[in-house]
């Protein structure tokens, strides 16, 4: 790695912006996970990603906060090819508007 870094002049910095976990038990996504599986028919996977950057810093920001982090299908993310499914991102949509109408 680091012969990569000097090789290409890479500058190196650290970032305050972090991922989040997930609250394991919360009513507030206990009604999320009921959502989902009705809208769609399955168990939801509840993982924690490297990818929700945005979702930590608003937890770091606002301690109290709960919430969830969900997107639709996309494929090759952060490439000129990136792209996502339309039709998985309506029903994204679908279950938001059905997690408002609950909440």
């Amino acid at each position: 790695m680091d012969d990569i870094v000097s090789k290409y002049n890479i500058l190196k910095s650290k970032s305050e912006l972090s991922g989040y976990e997930h609250i394991e038990r919360s009513k507030f996504v206990d009604t999320c996970k009921t959502i989902y599986k009705q809208y769609f028919n399955k168990e939801p996977k509840v993982i924690d990603m490297h990818i929700c950057l945005e979702a930590g810093f608003f937890a770091n920001k606002i301690p109290e906060l709960d919430f969830i982090a969900i997107a639709p299908n996309i494929y090759d993310a952060h490439s000129p090819k990136e792209r996502c499914s339309i039709s998985f991102l309506k029903r994204v949509y679908n279950y938001i508007v059905l997690i408002l109408e609950q909440i």
